[in-house]
């Protein structure tokens, strides 16, 4: 979590929502941004600053569990013989570190309260990234793409018992976003 006191804002970072790309900005944009708390906290862990706004991205969950996924692949550095529905249902004990940062934590859980939140989307990540800097008076900030994890194909990974699990996962996310359903086809 980064606050900026001259600006007014705390930025909570959700993970596998391009936090990293944007944690950058903010450093290297703002000069009074310091990180408070853990990197991955949610705004429920900081006291006072009612009269903050909130800074936050969320994700589509049917790719940002994906992304978990192949994050996880990634980090393995070799294949994994597990795959995603079973990365789902019982993250192995290599992927600990998913429990210890709390990354299956559904996203409104991060910003859950009575605080002003300046809402944006990773789908629309550098318009809504702009958006955002201009409301709370940055300017433009360079935002350049960070530990981002493989694409992977959503028709080659979902089948109806993964989404089932995403589904049961998170469901505060799916309704959050208006019933959202998976896409049909990759973006």
């Amino acid at each position: 979590m980064l606050i900026s006191h001259k600006h007014r804002f705390v930025f909570v970072h959700i993970p596998r929502t391009a936090g990293s790309s944007i944690t950058e900005a903010f450093t290297r944009g703002v000069s009074d941004i310091v990180q408070i708390h853990g990197i991955h906290s949610p705004i429920s862990v900081l006291n006072g600053y009612h009269d903050y706004r909130v800074v936050v991205f969320v994700r589509n969950p049917w790719q940002r569990a994906l992304s978990l996924y192949a994050y996880h692949v990634r980090r393995r550095q070799r294949p994994t013989p597990q795959g995603f529905v079973e990365f789902l249902t019982n993250p192995p004990k290599d992927a600990e570190w998913i429990i210890g940062q709390q990354l299956m934590r559904q996203q409104v859980e991060y910003f859950a309260g009575d605080r002003h939140v300046e809402l944006g989307q990773f789908e629309w990540l550098e318009e809504d990234f702009k958006a955002i800097c201009n409301k709370l008076g940055l300017g433009d900030l360079d935002l350049q793409h960070r530990n981002s994890a493989a694409q992977l194909s959503m028709s080659e990974y979902y089948n109806d018992t993964a989404l089932a699990l995403v589904a049961k996962l998170f469901p505060m996310d799916i309704m959050a976003a208006g019933g959202i359903e998976p896409p049909a086809q990759d973006l």
